[in-house]
Order: C-alpha cells, then sequence, then structure tokens
C-alpha cells in the first residue's frame, strides 16, 4: 500500500485528509506556539508539553511512550441506548459511517458520523505564546428523531519532567474549580518550578466531572469502556492520584441541530493564571479570534512566495508544506534541544520566508561560540544543559548562514552587533567577552584552518555532521574530508564577503586557505574513481575503494564527500563527473541515496557508533533524506536539472515509489531505511518526521538552485535549473521589500531577462527598492 491509500491533499493543498484511522503507524501533527507543543496523532491522542521559551524543565501534560500518543479523548453517549463512542473512534474504532482527519496549517479536524451523529473536534494552538490550547466540539443530530446525549471532553495530566526522588503519585493530584468551570492537575513538588500545574476546561458548566483517572476509568478497564461512561461517576477532588479530567455534559438534540462546546487545556503556574487563560479564550469569541488569527498567520506565509509549474507536487511542497515544516523547527529545532549545525542551516530555509527569525537565529547561536572560536554542540535541551562534545563541523556553518542571510536581506549593519562569547572557565557563568558578528565569523573560520591535520584536512575530533563518526578522531588525528569541503566553501564565502566590506587582507587569507584546502583534498582524497570520506587517526582513509581488511569490503564510497566535492567547487568538472556518475551507480536506491555503501554490519571502532548501527539505519546506509538535500543542491548548482528534480522526487514522502511506506506524507522525514534491510518489504519505516534539517535545503533548492531566483548581494541572480519539460513556469519572489514576478519562457539556458520591459545586461536583476511589484521576463532556449 502506498500513502494515497490513507488519504489525500485538499484541492487547496493546504490539508492532508486522513480518510483511514488505521495509518501504518500513527501520523503525527504538531501544533504549537513558541512555548506549547501539542503533537497529535490522527486518533486525537498527543504528547502534550509547557517549555516557557524553550528553557529550563520541561513540563508534560502528556506524555508519549511509543509514539502512540497520552490518552484524550472526546466521548460521546447516547443516554437512551447507554452506547458510547468517541469522535475519532480512538481507542477501540468501530465501522463508522464516515470518520476523516483534516490535518491543517497549525490545527487538525477530527470529524466523524455514527449511530446518526455527526461529529468533530477542532484543536489549535494560539498564536500569541500562551500555554494553552483550544478545542472545538461540534455534535450535530443527523437522525430524525430527537437524542438524549453526553459530551465528555477527557485528557489526563501527568504533570511530569524531573526526578521528585519519592513516590510521584505522592505529589499528584487536582480540583473542580466551579469559578472557571475547569479541572486543575497540580503537581506539588517542590524541586519542580511551579508550571507543573494543568487545566481543563469549558464553556458551559459540566453536569458531572471526575479529577481521578482511577474513578474515570474505573479498575481493570481500558479507554474503551470507562466506568464514567457507564454509571454516571461525579468525582471532583483527587488527592495523591492520578489526574484524569473530563466534563460532562447533558444535551437533548432534535433532528438537524447542533451543539458547539468550547474547551481550553492548558498549563499555568498556579490556579489564577488559569483562571485568566479561561476567561481569555471562553468567554465571548475568543476562541474563534484565536482561530481567525491562526489562519492569517498560515495564510501569509503560504501567499509570501509562490512558485507556479507544470508539476502540482512540487508547487504543493514549495507554496505549503515545506514553508510550514520551515517554521515548526525555526521555533522548535529539533525538540529535544537546539543543535548548533541545526539552528544555522534552518536558517538557509526561512531567511526566504521569515528574514526577521533568521536573523535572530543567527545571534542566537553565534553566542554559543568560545572565544577560541570552537563552538558547541547543542543546547536548550529539557534540563537547560549545553552539550559541550567537541564536534569539529560546527563553526563551518556560521559563514553560510551569515552569507546567505546578507545576500538575502542586504542587512550589513547586523555584521556590528555585538554578540557575547561562552564563558571558557564556566560556560555555565555569565559571559566576560564579546565581538561583532564578523569578529565572530572570522574567528570561526581561521579556527577551522588551524586545525588541520597530517593530509592538510581539518581535523574531524569527536564528529562532523555525521554525530555517529565519532572514532575517526578518537586520538586526535582524524580528519573529515566533508567538513575540509565545506570549509574550503566557507573560505570562499568569507573571501567574497570581505571584498566587498574592504577587507582586502581576509579575503586574500580566505582565498589562500581556500587554495590550500582544494590542493590538499585532490592530492590527498581523490581515490581514482571518487573523493574517500575521512582519514582516521592513523591516517587510513574511510571510504575508499579498497577499504582495510578489518573494515570486510564494507563502506566503499560515501555520498557525502561526492556533493560536497560539487557544492564546495574544489573538483574540476572531470573529477565532479566521476564522482557523480560512481555515487549514483553504488548508492542509488529508487527512493533516494544511502549515505554510504555497502553498508557496515559490524562496529569498526577506528570509524565509529555508526558502524554499529543496524545497516540502513540513520547514518548506517539508510537514505538520509538530510544528506540527500545536500546531493540535490549539488545536482542543480552544477547545472544537472534533471537529475536533480528525479531525486528530489525519489525523497518526498508523497512520492509512489516507496511501497508500504508509514511516513506521514505531509512532511519531510529525517530518512527511509536502507534497501539492505528485510524489514523494509513489510515496512518502509522511517522516523523523526518534522525535526530534520531537511527542510531547509530542501526550500533552499527549490527557489534558489531550480527555480533559479537565487539571491546575492548586487541582486537576484537567475540561474533556473529546470526539468525538461518546464516551459511555462513562474515564480513570485519577495526580494528587499520589493516583489518580483519571475515568468520563463521556453526551456534551455538563459537567452536574455527584461526587467518591466526593459533588457538587462547580464543575468542579475537589480534591487528596485520602491516596495513594489516588479515584471521579470526570462526568455529561455
Amino acid at each position: 500500500m502506498t500513502w494515497s491509500d490513507f488519504g489525500h491533499f485538499s484541492d487547496d493543498g493546504r490539508e492532508f485528509i486522513i480518510t483511514r484511522h488505521d495509518t501504518p503507524r500513527p501520523w503525527h501533527n504538531y501544533l504549537v506556539n513558541d512555548e506549547y507543543v501539542a503533537n497529535c496523532t490522527q486518533a486525537g491522542t498527543a504528547h502534550v508539553f509547557w517549555q516557557p521559551r524553550g528553557e529550563g524543565l520541561r513540563a508534560n501534560m502528556l506524555e508519549d511512550k511509543d509514539g502512540s500518543g497520552g490518552p484524550r479523548f472526546v466521548y460521546i453517549k447516547d443516554r437512551d441506548s447507554s452506547l458510547h463512542w468517541t469522535v475519532t473512534g480512538a481507542p477501540d474504532f468501530p465501522q463508522m459511517d464516515a470518520w476523516r482527519c483534516r490535518v491543517g496549517l497549525g490545527y487538525q479536524v477530527n470529524e466523524s458520523s455514527y449511530q446518526g451523529i455527526d461529529s468533530s473536534w477542532r484543536v489549535f494552538v494560539p498564536q500569541n505564546n500562551d500555554p494553552v490550547e483550544l478545542w472545538t466540539i461540534t455534535v450535530r443530530n443527523a437522525s430524525d428523531r430527537p437524542r438524549q446525549l453526553s459530551v465528555l471532553p477527557y485528557t489526563e495530566m501527568h504533570l511530569t519532567g524531573g526526578s521528585t526522588l519519592m513516590d510521584f503519585i505522592a505529589v499528584v493530584g487536582g480540583h473542580y474549580d466551579p469559578a472557571s468551570q475547569a479541572v486543575f492537575g497540580i503537581n506539588t513538588c517542590v524541586k519542580f518550578p511551579p508550571r507543573f500545574n494543568a487545566f481543563l476546561a469549558s464553556d458551559r458548566a459540566p453536569e458531572r466531572v471526575t479529577v481521578s483517572r482511577d474513578e474515570f476509568l474505573g479498575h481493570y478497564r481500558g479507554y474503551d469502556r470507562p466506568r464514567a461512561l457507564e454509571s454516571d461517576v461525579d468525582n471532583r477532588q483527587a488527592g495523591t492520584e492520578w489526574v484524569g479530567a473530563s466534563l460532562a455534559h447533558d444535551i437533548t438534540l432534535q433532528p438537524g441541530e447542533t451543539f458547539t462546546l468550547h474547551c481550553a487545556l492548558g498549563m499555568v503556574e498556579n490556579v489564577e493564571e488559569g483562571r485568566a487563560l479561561i476567561a481569555r479564550y471562553l468567554q465571548g469569541d475568543g476562541v474563534e479570534q484565536a482561530f481567525a488569527q491562526l489562519q492569517e498567520t498560515t495564510t501569509a506565509a503560504c501567499d509570501r512566495l509562490q512558485v507556479r509549474t507544470n508539476d502540482p507536487q512540487f508547487d504543493r511542497w514549495a507554496n505549503v508544506w515545506l514553508k510550514h515544516q520551515l517554521a515548526f523547527v525555526a521555533r522548535w529545532g529539533r525538540v529535544i534541544g537546539r543543535g548548533f549545525r541545526d539552528i544555522l542551516q534552518d536558517t538557509f530555509g526561512h531567511r526566504l520566508t521569515d528574514p526577521a527569525k533568521s536573523r535572530a537565529c543567527i545571534l542566537e547561536v553565534f553566542s554559543k561560540q568560545f572565544a577560541s572560536g570552537r563552538c558547541i554542540r547543542a543546547w536548550r535541551l529539557p534540563n537547560a544543559q549545553l552539550d559541550l562534545q567537541d564536534y569539529a563541523d560546527s563553526p563551518s556553518w556560521m559563514i553560510m548562514a551569515l552569507a546567505f542571510y546578507l545576500k538575502e536581506t542586504g542587512d550589513f549593519p547586523l555584521l556590528d552587533e555585538q554578540v557575547s562569547f561562552l564563558n571558557s572557565d564556566d560556560p555555565y557563568a555569565p559571559a566576560q567577552e564579546s565581538a561583532s558578528v564578523w569578529e565572530h565569523v572570522v574567528l570561526a573560520q581561521r579556527y577551522l584552518l588551524a586545525d588541520r591535520g597530517r593530509h592538510g584536512l581539518v581535523r574531524i575530533r569527536y564528529g562532523d555532521w555525521c554525530d555517529t563518526m565519532n572514532g575517526v578522531g578518537k586520538g586526535g588525528e582524524g580528519e573529515s574530508v566533508m567538513l575540509s569541503q565545506q570549509v574550503a566553501w566557507g573560505c570562499q564565502l568569507l573571501a567574497e564577503l570581505a571584498q566587498r566590506l574592504g577587507h582586502d587582507a581576509i579575503a586574500r587569507e580566505m582565498e589562500q586557505g581556500r587554495e590550500d584546502l582544494a590542493q590538499a583534498i585532490n592530492e590527498q582524497a581523490w581515490d581514482g574513481r571518487w573523493f574517500v570520506r575521512a582519514f582516521d587517526d592513523e591516517g587510513i582513509a574511510v571510504g575508499s575503494d579498497t577499504p582495510p581488511p578489518q573494515d570486510n569490503g564494507e563502506g566503499r564510497i560515501f555520498m557525502n564527500a561526492q556533493s560536497w566535492a560539487v557544492i564546495s567547487g574544489v573538483a574540476d568538472p572531470e573529477r565532479c563527473d566521476s564522482a557523480i556518475e560512481h555515487a549514483i551507480k553504488h548508492c542509488d536506491t529508487g527512493y533516494g541515496m544511502v549515505l554510504n555503501w555497502p553498508a557496515f554490519t559490524a562496529l569498526r571502532p577506528r570509524i565509529g557508533q555508526m558502524t554499529a548501527m543496524s545497516p540502513g539505519f540513520y547514518e548506517n546506509a539508510s537514505v538520509y533524506v538530510h544528506g540527500n538535500c545536500f546531493w540535490v543542491y549539488a545536482l542543480a548548482a552544477s547545472g544537472r536539472g534533471n537529475l536533480a528534480w528525479k531525486y528530489l522526487k525519489d525523497i518526498l514522502p508523497d512520492s509512489d515509489n516507496k511501497p508500504n511506506t508509514d511516513t506521514e506524507p505531509f512532511v519531510i522525514p529525517n530518512y527511509y531505511i536502507g534497501p539492505n534491510v528485510e524489514r523494509r518489504k513489510q515496512r518502509n519505516l522511517f522516523l523523526s518526521g518534522w525535526r530534520t534539517g531537511s527542510a531547509a535545503w530542501f526550500y533552499m533548492t527549490v527557489i534558489e538552485q531550480i527555480m533559479g531566483a537565487e539571491a546575492d548581494y548586487d541582486g537576484l541572480r537567475i540561474v533556473p535549473r529546470l526539468p525538461d519539460g518546464w516551459t511555462d513556469v513562474s515564480i513570485t519572489r519577495p526580494f528587499r521589500g520589493d516583489t518580483y514576478e519571475i515568468h520563463y519562457s521556453g526551456s534551455g539556458q538563459v537567452q536574455s531577462i527584461t526587467l518591466d520591459g526593459k533588457p538587462l545586461d547580464g543575468n542579475v536583476v537589480p534591487v528596485v527598492g520602491d516596495g513594489g511589484t516588479h515584471h521579470v521576463e526570462v526568455q529561455l532556449a
């Protein structure tokens, strides 16, 4: 079965409509603002937490142990027959007359028809950063007789997030608050900050309430037949027991009549804050106003930059879903923390959709550098710790993010802003030194150039982009070819910027650094048909066609070293052709490129943890989508438009080349399992949807390398690499306050460009700067 057996995109492409509840695994939809996250499944279950500004202990409203979501449901009971069910059908999923789940941009709507009752449950998180989600439940009598019903929204409140050093249940309880028509769950542990409190409220007074999970469910029962649905339990206090909050509303509906209930679910520091939030949203039309604001925000994001081609799949991803995923990662990174390289690469994409967010992220990340030039791996983990492991690639992404941002915005005053360094004596202590953004990025590049090994290549230390290649440099002498290629490109970008700023000495320094690295890469890392990936502490190559005996013929070629040879420009055309040809020969699966071939089948200590992973998983010969985005960028940037489009389509989750896939069709995943895994024949399993750096590279490649509207310091450089058959293509491109309507006619190379009817010399559209809309006609032949 393929993804289309379980649903389809709406006509406007802005919803994915799941039409079967039994997706291959739970499909997730992140509903977020900057502080609150509700990660919902199509069954309505969820992982919910509050983490103010991403810092400190994370307060879990509802835990998710296995990806199935924590328990929360909207129950409906026919009081005449005593039959009951839920809006989503979960957990037992009876055969319903109609069922669907509409996955929207920041919201989710479950709809069903059963026993002559139509019902829906809309969930969203308001965008003003209140730690709350809003539910709208509608119940319609579609039968021809009056119906006596009960409607019960239910959620558990786990209130976890740290160690209590005691039985957790000893500090958890709750009560019903008549003043706000809400159940409050309370965690009294003195080791926790006060925000470990939650509420569930409705906009009408309930007839019955439960606060205790055990009172709601009863013993020896599941969520399919809770005691409260059979015997009208009314329990308004809970102490030292798990909180299970429900609000029972008894209603009578005539034929065709509809009942609507608004609910608020959130986390607060105290009851008074909860009452204020409840009043804000549940009095008047607060819920609908918040939903209108959400829709206004997402519509503006979708409309900001639009492409129009003859391929609906391409347009849908470029105009809707990549932007939505980028907005999520801009806010929450990888959820478990904010990675140095991760956040900088995310700016590659959202500089195009939200330049102000990109600017803020650059300043945030640059502050995680030491005055020596070294940078940390990650921060903002749930326990607020810094990840100080010496991943050598972190500084290399700084110039890329900065150059891309400056080319997009022309915001050169950013270079003079002062940014602190981490305290070298104690990184948790207040900063004692600072420097300008410009000084930070020069320092980073010099640090990398100074840390080279016996082959003249940059040392890998604990690892590079591949986190699990952590054995190569364990002794301090291993070198990374991929990182050296990245640093070479960084030198080129920094030299270009330095020349523009009049820093001629730095420009010459970087040009020399690039030349030295390019020479070392070509002399030391060329294996005859492709580039090796690294050299270990003993100077033995990783990713060679002639691996040492202990590697058992495995890991002979690594895709990333070929991609970055092209991106960085260190390889001549003949070597680029050869590297690409052999990467395709050995790594192409038909649904993307594996990171390395053949897969490792046993631990190779000289390489690291990746070799101990199951073949086809994570960095060990999986179709790792982030690495595939490097590959597609390299193909497009080198003028191979047809190949770029082929491999871009291969890795899209809604392409039909992945039978038995279990990934959500509306988000770019982290990876697909490699083809040598027997289990893939049953399920093309993937992991970590949403939380990936792939989206930014994907989007940047689509807009700048395939559509060819590439930001440069002097304007938009027009270099399309359109696949064959795309002969009438356009893009609406915001750029430095103006909007450029770019239309391509014909196919092939750029022959002529006009701006507002006037011919241009060359292929750079200058910045008009009047805030208006301007028309660019590009003739290809």
